[in-house]
């Protein structure tokens, strides 16, 4: 008989992570310990200057310097045949120099330490020009009209200009600047190259993105995709960094190829800061107009930011906030990029909502202060019901209820709204301050597969794709949807992930590994029940509509018939094989749609809310901003997960203190390299700097956009935080500051 205990592990459970122990012990191996004996250490000599030419380079004496296997230049480097896209310029294909930090030469050798040495041993003569590093800078190339995946990022909806310039409405007009953030995991990245004869490779990378890893390589060196496998069981954190495939991942497999032996490469410290992308400057200058209601009559929202003539990446600030949150019938967005002699800018958790958040938040703030209205009253008076940018209706929206519950947490009822009024019984300043956050709902197509095995009286089910787990979580929940796909209890399921040779996967990027693998698991578990029902016969299902059955705590069952079951060990003991299989049939018809999530027939948008409450303390004298508390409700459909989607918007939130007070990458204006690229001096938040973290989720099933009704938590804490911030900073002192990060010395 099966086993009759409910699946309470499964969607819902605020379930421990099933790698947890691993990692707390040290048990879990990361890229850089791929377990290959006898492999050599790779080392990366960086570009000196920021622009111009490489005249010669010198390897004489780093040859003989003992431990030496190999040395790697533009010269001996094998052609490349694409696949390379974070750094759009395929690795050593010619001797410019676009940006500091641009790699020179790699060098391997028996140990780190003597390949890092003969590093400097190498001899570069260069032929320098003067970068632009400078937005501003006359010198620099501008694009009016840029486009990102194809698509213009300008914008209109009405007659923003008419509006901005009615008589009698109220405007606010304000320039907001984000500066160049850089991401911080605390795993650098890393690649090991194991080519196994001429034409087969073996790898492991801090990726995330296994899939795409796997046939970016294939691609690059001209190999059958069946001859490459990558690897990644575990990323020690990306949030963007790694989304991309970077040149160090090429160079490592081209110098394991002349080096005869196994390569194992890791980027240090400061090359994260140059090798692996980073947020770009953001300057944007936010037009609000309201009537004395309070309703927005027009929004203009212009956004200028950086690009490097080695990437193609653009901060899309306006695209997933201004365009999509709130209601107003006058919208115009326009976008402009200036070339900068600099490292290509990536993807950074919420590229473009990050800032775009921190200046429209801000700007809706300064617009509430102007009418002497409640921020949430503001922000309900102008909630979009349906999507302004395309007029479709949501698929599932609840902002209104994040904003009452947080507000209901918070206590926000107690806020005193004029500014630099209220102190502590100590004397310090106290502010509050809040803002929505939002972040589009995305799917990546992939594919999954789900095997069910005979076990004791019962069944074990392994469900599998090449996805990847940046910490986020995606081991457990993809066996918590099993679980609940298949309804068994979640100690009769696991889920496996990080081998390319496992169903093809998408990144994981744009909170859409969740939703991704929704679909195609659910797909998948659809497969197996007509597997399971080829072996029906002479059972009470024989000869049963595939729609008519379902699992059911350990059988197949009938829905009509509910007598009418069939253990699932049963039928797995019927097909005579070790296992039966279900996978997912065509991943490219996966997209979120309308009333039916498998037909793109755009019916709904989709999109995840919320809302932040924060509170800020600040000395008098010494004016250091400190968050004393934070409370912030989600609205991401059905929560997988509360403890690891908690764990999520926690991590988003810190990230977000860090932009609003902290971070910033300075860059040397005479050389273009980056000043504080290192710990001691990039700021980033730390334990004693935290303090309450409160988050709730409003866990309403978004049915339309996948069968399990989730959709992903990984960014859309980060967004609005900084504003929130900034707003309780002004309410805590009357001084506004547009120009983060918000150090002691704007506020003096």
């Amino acid at each position: 008989m099966p086993n009759q205990e409910k699946a309470t592990g499964a969607v819902g459970v605020p379930t421990r992570r099933t790698d947890g122990r691993e990692k707390v012990t040290g048990a879990a191996r990361y890229a850089a310990e791929a377990p290959i004996p006898k492999a050599a250490f790779g080392y990366i000599l960086p570009s000196t200057i920021a622009k111009g030419v490489i005249k010669s380079i010198d390897t004489s004496a780093a040859e003989k310097a003992i431990g030496v296997i190999a040395i790697l230049t533009p010269v001996n480097m094998p052609k490349l045949h694409g696949g390379h896209s974070g750094d759009t310029r395929a690795p050593f294909s010619d001797m410019n120099i676009l940006y500091a930090g641009q790699h020179v030469a790699v060098v391997v050798a028996d140990t780190p330490e003597r390949a890092r040495h003969a590093s400097s041993l190498i001899k570069v003569e260069y032929s320098e020009l003067k970068p632009v590093v400078d937005v501003h800078d006359s010198a620099a190339a501008l694009n009016e009209s840029p486009t990102f995946f194809g698509s213009p990022l300008g914008f209109s909806k009405g007659d923003a200009k008419s509006a901005l310039s009615a008589q009698g409405a109220t405007v606010v007009k304000q320039t907001y600047t984000t500066p160049i953030e850089t991401h911080n995991p605390m795993e650098m990245s890393a690649t090991v190259a194991l080519w196994e004869g001429d034409d087969k490779l073996v790898v492991w990378d801090s990726t995330q993105g296994v899939s795409n890893t796997h046939s970016s390589l294939a691609k690059a060196f001209g190999l059958k995709p069946e001859n490459v496998r990558v690897y990644c069981p575990y990323t020690g954190g990306g949030f963007g960094c790694k989304g991309e495939e970077w040149p160090h991942k090429f160079l490592t497999v081209a110098a394991a190829k002349l080096a005869k032996r196994p390569v194992r490469l890791a980027l240090t410290r400061a090359q994260m800061f140059t090798s692996s992308g980073h947020r770009p400057f953001c300057e944007q200058e936010i037009s609000l107009s309201a009537g004395a209601d309070g309703k927005i009559t027009g929004l203009r929202h212009f956004v200028l930011t950086q690009v490097s003539p080695s990437s193609s990446f653009i901060e899309t600030c306006a695209s997933g906030t201004s365009r999509v949150l709130y209601s107003t019938a006058s919208i115009e967005v326009v976008q402009h990029v200036k070339t900068m002699d600099l490292p290509p800018g990536t993807w950074m958790r919420a590229p473009g909502e990050t800032p775009g958040m921190f200046a429209l938040e801000s700007a809706m703030d300064e617009l509430a202060h102007e009418l002497k209205m409640d921020p949430v009253a503001l922000r309900l008076a102008n909630h979009a019901d349906v999507s302004p940018e395309s007029n479709l209706p949501w698929s599932s929206k609840h902002l209104k209820e994040c904003y009452a519950r947080g507000a209901e947490k918070f206590g926000w009822s107690k806020r005193n709204p004029i500014p630099a009024s209220t102190k502590t019984v100590d004397g310090k300043w106290v502010g509050y301050g809040m803002a929505s956050a939002t972040y589009p709902a995305m799917i990546f197509p992939g594919q999954a597969r789900v095997r069910l095995y005979k076990e004791g009286n019962g069944v074990r089910a392994v469900s599998a794709a090449a996805s990847q787990d940046l910490g986020t979580g995606t081991w457990t929940i993809g066996a918590q949807m099993t679980a609940t796909l298949l309804d068994l209890p979640a100690g009769q399921v696991k889920f496996e992930l990080g081998d390319s040779n496992l169903p093809t996967s998408g990144q994981s990027g744009g909170s859409a590994t969740a939703g991704s693998l929704a679909l195609a698991l659910g797909d998948a578990s659809e497969s197996l029940k007509a597997e399971l029902l080829k072996h029906a016969d002479g059972t009470p299902l024989a000869g049963i509509d595939i729609k008519d059955v379902h699992f059911q705590e350990g059988y197949l069952a009938s829905k009509s018939t509910p007598s009418a079951k069939v253990t699932l060990r049963d039928l797995v003991q019927k097909a005579g094989t070790e296992y039966v299989e279900g996978t997912t049939s065509d991943h490219h018809k996966y997209q979120p749609t309308g009333e039916d999530y498998m037909a793109n027939d755009g019916k709904f948008a989709f999109q995840s809310f919320g809302a932040h409450f924060v509170e800020v303390q600040i000395d008098d004298l010494l004016p250091m901003v400190k968050v004393t508390r934070v409370v912030s409700v989600m609205d991401i459909g059905r929560v997988l997960n509360p403890r690891t989607a908690r764990s999520q918007v926690q991590g988003g939130v810190v990230m977000g203190l860090g932009q609003a007070l902290t971070e910033d990458t300075h860059y040397d204006l005479r050389t273009g390299r980056p000043i504080n690229d290192n710990f001691a001096d990039y700021l980033a938040p730390v334990n004693p700097d935290i303090h309450s973290l409160e988050v709730e989720f409003i866990d309403v099933p978004d049915l339309h956009f996948n069968p399990i009704g989730c959709r992903g938590v990984g960014e859309i804490g980060i967004t609005g935080v900084a504003a929130a911030v900034a707003n309780a900073v002004f309410n805590a002192t009357g001084k506004r500051i547009r120009d983060l990060p918000i150090t002691p010395d704007k506020l003096l």
